[in-house]
């Protein structure tokens, strides 16, 4: 914003054209037995790597987060422990709201990761001293599996809606999940439309 360049005005008309063309979309909601469930991922970056997550309520999204870490991952396992982590904090919050919203079958909730050595830190403290270096906070996750609060399967990487927060993506994958995160897959433009997130 303190710098604007002609590449920067070029992405800005992108992205109002592409908001244009959209604008039948919208998150659509319907009644399903399928219980509060998340995903979680991250591009491992040689910087700071992106976290990125979604929440899933009666077919739709309800929370979706994307921002960079604050600390330098060493290992897409660390990437993927910091985001997951960052999940479990949101995992707790809805279920906390929805549970005194009145629904129920919220605990354990489902988290899935497409990362298999952050699940076995998740579920197993002796692979502690493979990540002494990662901060003591990021194993809030291992701590919420413990609890019984959430459980965190694995999910394929091309089947992880979370991806679609980290990185661009090619656009027949984008479609994909973005049709999945909105439920839009056989919905008509008469479905009620909802914006924001958090």
């Amino acid at each position: 914003m303190a710098f604007p360049t002609a590449d920067c005005l070029r992405d800005a008309y992108r992205v109002l054209v592409y908001l244009d063309r959209t604008k039948h979309l919208g998150l659509c909601y319907e009644a399903d037995q399928r219980d509060l469930n998340g995903a979680s991922d991250s591009d491992w970056a040689t910087t700071h790597s992106t976290t990125g997550y979604v929440f899933n309520y009666n077919s739709a999204a309800i929370s979706w987060g994307s921002k960079k870490q604050q600390t330098i991952a060493l290992s897409s396992c660390e990437a993927e422990i910091v985001a997951a982590s960052e999940a479990t904090k949101e995992a707790i919050s809805l279920s906390s709201v929805l549970q005194e919203l009145g629904a129920r079958g919220l605990c354990p909730v489902e988290l899935k990761c497409d990362n298999k050595g952050a699940i076995d830190v998740a579920y197993n403290p002796e692979h502690y001293n493979r990540m002494k270096h990662v901060e003591r906070r990021h194993f809030f996750v291992r701590e919420c599996v413990e609890n019984g609060k959430i459980i965190v399967p694995y999910v394929r990487s091309a089947e992880n809606p979370a991806d679609f927060f980290t990185k661009p993506l090619p656009y027949s994958t984008f479609v994909q999940f973005r049709e999945r995160i909105m439920n839009t897959r056989h919905v008509d433009h008469t479905c009620a439309t909802a914006t924001g997130g958090s």
